[in-house]
């Protein structure tokens, strides 16, 4: 149920027990306060106000309250969503995800930097360093929080009021600590009860925590803290009090700053005040049923207290005189301000803060407050013209009412105003006006009267002691005199010379007293009259004249006059700077003429002014139909005050507008009757200077984890890839943007400041590897310079740039220089080394060749053995005597083919596979035909090897067939069979087999044929070296296997030999 409607529902039912019983208990002194419609006279400005709204970014939703801590945020509790940080220009919620339950009902700003709050789930501690939420849920939901002097918190809901402990995080329940009468002193048996509706608390000057419940009768606590125990207050209830203040319905409650009185609001009720000390009750009675729902309270300036009113609005109550004033109805000024606005809290810099039902907040600002608000002349006045007597710091206004009857309104130094009307200057219906308000060289203080009765128009002398008039006639030419003028406005020079500009005769000049004056007849062609809207006289003695169509100057020692701006736009206003240059405006815009030069320039464009003045800092004040404005001719920078500052003006009327900005020669600018501020400070307290916040900081636009908030973060550090970052601040005024200026440097990158205007963002890129320092100030619209914030932006380098990684480089490249020298030192050595071990080696190679070389020479010899030579001979001739002539031939003819063999492939290192089988099978065919076909001999090659191609060391295989035909089958009576295979069992290993089955090497040792045995010893040893030595020549590995084989039983089998040769 909505609370408001909740209030009205329980208040009519306690209002409707009110008329039927009343119970006694101390009395009201009632006191009647009057409305009051129009705020009086006062210093004080209005309440300048700016709304937030969803369009500004506010999320929908009912504000619940809102606190605004001390670093300048403005935190939100909005129903059902969480909590909302607010910077002046965005929102930023922190729901669900971050808080432990978002129904919260109140919080509080711990000294530990930290919000708790009370929620539905318990207690929930908000690190405002960290935006991290811890919960305490022991109590159960919680309604109130609240935290005393000594840092204590103090925490209630339906279970119970509790005091917590943030040391310890334990809860103590406080309802059973005992209650005693605050007047009396007496021990009372009253029970606090649990917290079930509408409780309120309130801080106090005096430490003491303020607790009531809403429509709970006679309940009224403060509890002590240091002693603690209750102090009770009873409530008021008299059968002979208006039955409309019988309900003790309350809403709201404020301990007075002097520790004595509680103010306290509420629902039927209007406004009540508390003596602490006696116990009376005072009941502020306004006259008005719909002022009796008093909602809200909070402190104002002096005695003021700001009230909020059900369906009313805001309102400032007196303390002291018991007068309530509501706000003027200006829309600028309060910016929209609602009547639903019914809750008020107290910001920084006395700031309030009110919101209400509906998605809106509204903040009164009267920090922001650029004018100071004089409105000396009642509404019905309007004002004509000014002047202010420096020396004695008062101001005289000229004005006439909806009869023009006009006036004269005094203000004092003090602010007390006397004034006189003069209605017979408009007797008989006639319109008469004051024109202009002047002072000569002689201190006489004139004005030119406009009347439709000849009688009464003319120049008149003022006595502003007495505000009386008197005409005074002065010749101005001939029998013409001031009586018979039309004055439309009037300036001083520097001689005191009073200047006056009229409709129809042109512009007469008037010495300082009473003697007569000079007319100088001005006709327009163009226009065809003397008609002057305004003039000036400059410090050259020259007079300017604004037209109708044109500018013109004269010259009152020539009677020259000369024209500028022919055919133009009317001229409106007319004002000289300190350096002696004259401004002019139009509808085309604002001009300046320096003094050394001929031409206007145009300065500000398409600025309709209808008055300027310039300050003596150079600046031009020009005010339009909508604002006033500020031109800084050095920077150009033009700035435009209106509602925002505090500043209504009240509508243009054109006739009268040159003559109601005036500047004091103490720097006061004075706008009408309604505005005062001093050029120079621009505002009451123009050096204080809103809090300027680190708001986000985002890399490639995403935030980053931060182990806290960025403004409490004295340093923030990234890797070499982060280098687009984005700084955004905010000044914690709630201005809007535009009334802010902002300078930003990062050093490490950039030595001077650079100008961002009102952006409070500031963006990087491709940064650097290193440690910056960002630094951001804001100015004011007084353009005061605010104290500077830094932030530390620490880029780390890629590890290829850090300082070990350098280290380690230069570390390496050392050793790799060094190991490079001994790199080159070594590989010299190496190639003297290569270059004798070549010579060595080159000598050894010829040793070894000239040894291969005798060898294979020594096997040649072991081939063709003499033995061998005589048996083969031995053979041939026992074919001859045999007469076998065919065989004889046969064998002949092989032994040939053999020796021819043996002799080609000794000249060779290698020779061909097949050229070697051959000569092997040569001398295997003349050994069977010697043993008579006893022996057999075969050859296997393997299908993959083409011995065509296949090269080894010649003569390498004849002396193991030699060796297996001698020693192996020699002594077999029935003969055998010598085998040769040749395999390729990988791709670059040859293998060759020679097996026989003859007796064995075993036998073969124990029957010592000693030829053999010579025979087999010098053979196979020849073999073996000529191995050694081709292998240790050409770096090969050919080896030599022997292996006995056996048969079934055991026994001697023959031998294999098998030969691999690396190819």
């Amino acid at each position: 149920m909505n609370v408001l409607r909740r209030y009205r529902i329980v208040s009519g039912l306690f209002w409707l027990i009110g008329i039927l019983s009343g119970i006694g208990s101390p009395c009201y002194a009632q006191v009647n306060a009057r409305i009051q419609n129009v705020v009086p006279l006062q210093k004080t400005p209005p309440p300048f106000c700016r709304t937030f709204t969803q369009a500004d970014g506010l999320p929908t939703g009912r504000i619940s309250t809102l606190c605004q801590t001390r670093d300048g945020f403005l935190w939100l509790i909005i129903e059902h969503l969480g909590l909302v940080r607010f910077d002046g220009q965005h929102f930023r919620l922190f729901g669900a995800d971050v808080l432990p339950g978002t129904d919260i009902h109140e919080m509080v700003e711990g000294r530990d930097s930290a919000l708790y709050l009370a929620s539905n789930k318990g207690l929930c501690r908000f690190d405002l360093r960290t935006y991290q939420a811890r919960l305490f849920p022991q109590p159960g939901a919680l309604e109130i929080v609240h935290e005393t002097q000594t840092g204590q918190l103090l925490v209630g809901g339906h279970q119970g009021i509790y005091a917590f402990d943030k040391t310890s995080f334990h809860f103590r329940d406080l309802r059973h600590d005992p209650v005693v009468d605050a007047v009396t002193g007496q021990s009372r048996p009253d029970s606090i009860p649990p917290i079930w509706l509408d409780v309120k608390t309130s801080p106090d000057p005096s430490g003491l925590f303020w607790l009531f419940f809403g429509g709970h009768k006679g309940s009224i606590y403060a509890y002590h803290p240091h002693k603690h125990h209750w102090l009770a207050y009873s409530t008021p209830t008299n059968r002979s009090r208006s039955l409309l203040l019988q309900n003790q319905w309350f809403s709201n409650l404020y301990p007075d700053e002097n520790g004595r009185y509680i103010w306290i609001s509420g629902w039927q009720t209007g406004l009540q005040r508390l003596d602490r000390q006696t116990g009376e009750w005072v009941c502020y009675d306004f006259g008005d049923r719909t002022l009796n729902n008093c909602l809200e309270i909070a402190p104002g300036t002096g005695q003021d207290l700001w009230l909020t009113f059900d369906g009313v609005g805001l309102a400032r109550f007196n303390r002291q005189t018991g007068q309530l004033a509501f706000s003027p109805p200006r829309p600028a000024l309060l910016g929209g301000l609602s009547p639903g606005l019914m809750h008020i809290r107290n910001g920084k810099s006395g700031a309030r803060w009110l919101f209400g039902a509906g998605s809106q907040l509204t903040g009164i600002l009267p920090s922001q407050q650029r004018m100071l608000y004089l409105k000396t002349l009642p509404a019905q006045e309007r004002i004509v013209t000014l002047w202010h007597d420096d020396v004695a710091n008062r101001t005289l206004y000229a004005s006439f009412d909806d009869h023009f009857v006009s006036s004269l309104y005094l203000r004092e130094r003090d602010g007390t105003i006397r004034h006189r009307r003069f209605p017979d200057l408009n007797a008989g219906g006639n319109e008469s006006l004051f024109r202009f308000l002047k002072m000569d060289g002689k201190g006489m203080l004139w004005t030119g009267v406009t009347s439709q009765n000849p009688q009464k128009n003319g120049l008149y002398r003022i006595d502003y002691q007495t505000l009386r008039i008197e005409r005074v006639t002065r010749r101005v030419g001939g029998k013409l005199t001031t009586d018979s003028l039309d004055f439309t406005t009037a300036r001083t020079d520097d001689a005191g010379n009073l200047w006056i500009a009229t409709a129809r005769r042109g512009v007469v000049c008037l010495p300082p007293g009473t003697g007569p004056g000079r007319l100088w007849p001005i006709w327009d062609k163009s226009a065809r009259n003397s008609w002057v809207i305004t003039l000036l006289p400059d410090h050259d003695r020259r007079i300017w004249l604004a037209r109708q169509f044109s500018l013109q100057r004269l010259t009152p020692s020539t009677g020259q006059i000369e024209e500028f701006f022919p055919n133009s736009l009317e001229i409106r206003t007319l004002c000289l700077d300190a350096e002696g240059s004259v401004w002019a405006s139009n509808h085309a815009g604002v001009w300046r003429l320096r003094k050394q030069e001929k031409t206007f320039r145009r300065m500000i464009p398409r600025l309709a002014a209808y008055q300027g003045v310039a300050d003596t800092d150079g600046a031009i004040w020009l005010t339009a139909n909508d604002a006033m404005y500020r031109f800084k001719p050095k920077t150009g920078s033009l700035e435009r005050l209106d509602g925002q500052n505090g500043l209504s003006l009240e509508p243009i009327e054109t006739e009268y507008i040159d003559k109601r900005l005036l500047l004091t020669k103490t720097g006061d600018l004075l706008i009408s009757d309604q505005y005062r501020f001093a050029t120079s400070g621009f505002r009451t307290d123009s050096s204080t200077n809103a809090p300027l916040v680190f708001t986000s900081f985002n890399v490639f636009n995403q935030a980053i984890s931060l182990a806290r908030t960025i403004d409490s973060q004295p340093e923030v550090r990234l890797n070499y890839q982060q280098n687009f970052f984005t700084i955004e601040y905010a000044t914690l005024d709630f201005l809007p943007t535009t009334q802010h200026r902002y300078q930003y440097r990062l050093e490490g990158l950039e030595d001077n400041w650079q100008q961002n205007g009102d952006r409070r963002t500031v963006s990087y890129t491709n940064i650097e590897p290193g440690t910056y320092h960002f630094h951001v100030r804001a100015a004011n619209a007084d353009g005061h310079w605010g104290p500077e914030r830094v932030l530390t932006v620490e880029i780390q380098p890629p590890f290829w740039m850090t300082a070990w990684f350098r280290l380690l480089t230069i570390s390496l490249l050392i050793g790799l220089v060094y190991g490079f020298h001994r790199y080159r030192l070594a590989q010299l050595k190496y190639r003297l080394d290569m270059r004798r071990r070549e010579a060595e080696l080159r000598e050894r190679e010829a040793l070894l060749l000239q040894r291969l070389s005798e060898t294979e020479l020594t096997a040649l010899r072991a081939q063709m053995n003499p033995h061998f030579i005589f048996n083969c001979l031995n053979s041939i001739k026992l074919y001859t005597s045999e007469n076998d002539s065919e065989k004889a031939s046969e064998y002949l003819t092989k032994f040939s083919r053999l020796i021819r063999l043996v002799l080609e492939n000794s000249r060779s290192e290698r020779v061909k596979l097949q050229n070697e089988l051959d000569m092997l099978q040569l001398y295997a065919d003349m050994e069977i035909m010697r043993f008579k076909q006893k022996l057999s001999f075969s050859v296997d090659v393997d299908a993959s090897i083409d011995t065509r191609f296949v090269e080894i060391p010649p003569l390498l295989i004849q002396p193991y067939v030699e060796n297996a035909i001698w020693h192996g089958l020699m002594h077999k009576p029935e003969g055998g069979c010598v085998r040769v295979r040749v395999t390729h069992p990988q791709d670059d290993l040859l293998q060759l087999t020679i097996s026989d089955d003859g007796i064995g090497r075993a036998r073969a040792t124990e029957l010592k044929s000693k030829s053999a045995s010579h025979r087999k010893s010098f053979g196979l040893k020849m073999t073996s070296e000529r191995i050694a030595l081709v292998n240790q020549l050409y770096h090969t590995n050919t080896k030599v296997l022997i292996e006995d084989l056996m048969d079934a039983e055991g026994q001697p089998a023959g031998t294999e030999v098998t030969i691999q040769i690396p190819i």
